[in-house]
């Protein structure tokens, strides 16, 4: 069986971590998504944030289009990848 090891940040583990990241965003989420969508997209940026650093352009290339129109919530994403990559950029 094969555990998850927790890395630290201050203490923290990652839960805690992408839970202190998403909170940070909560205000600028319309007020129609609930908390689950709100995880949901806050670990859809950490996750990009991340290939971002092995695939250069990842988030310009193949996500940029998935959001449609949805300028509001475009220019949060790019808000939460610059942060992500800014204050936890060592935890991948």
């Amino acid at each position: 069986m094969v555990r998850n090891k927790v890395i630290p940040l201050n203490s923290k583990n990652y839960s805690e971590m992408l839970k202190d990241f998403s909170d940070k965003f909560l205000k600028e989420f319309p007020k129609e998504i609930d908390t689950l969508g709100i995880l949901d997209f806050s670990l859809e940026a950490w996750n990009t944030a991340n290939l971002n650093k092995l695939i250069p352009n990842y988030a310009l290339e193949n996500i940029g289009s998935s959001f449609d129109d949805a300028d509001e919530l475009s220019l949060l994403f790019e808000k939460m990848l610059a942060y992500k990559e800014k204050h936890y950029g060592i935890f991948e």
